[in-house]
């Protein structure tokens, strides 16, 4: 039976892969986590300068994942500890899955530029 225990630990991580949804990183967690389909996301994780919240997901998906939300973006003007925070709807997406776990968010700037955030 040892040997039988084995075999089914061995093949054990790739059926709890099979099918599993890909995940993002939540940073705002100590130690950080992995998630599926925040409703809230940190994409500035070093100064907590950009987020996107209030995210509903239209897709998700292994290889994309798309919805709409408001983004909160701090604006340093004159600094940052001065400054104030911009909010305005944006899409984001979700791209390039390594090892199932979403590495590049994409959105649009407060002009409706598109720009791509590591994750």
């Amino acid at each position: 039976m040892t040997a039988v225990a084995a075999l089914a630990a061995a093949f054990a991580p790739a059926v709890a892969h099979a099918g599993a949804e890909p995940v993002v990183n939540d940073c705002t967690a100590y130690p950080s986590r992995s998630v599926v389909r925040p409703v809230n996301l940190l994409l500035a994780c070093g100064d907590g300068g950009l987020w996107v919240k209030d995210i509903t997901w239209t897709t998700w998906g292994p290889e994309r994942a798309e919805g709409e939300g408001t983004q909160y973006r701090r604006i340093c003007v004159p600094n940052c500890a001065g400054g104030s925070v911009s909010t305005a709807p944006t899409h984001i997406t979700l791209r390039n899955p390594v090892d199932e776990r979403f590495t590049r968010a994409e959105i649009s700037d407060l002009e409706g530029k598109p720009e791509t955030w590591p994750m």
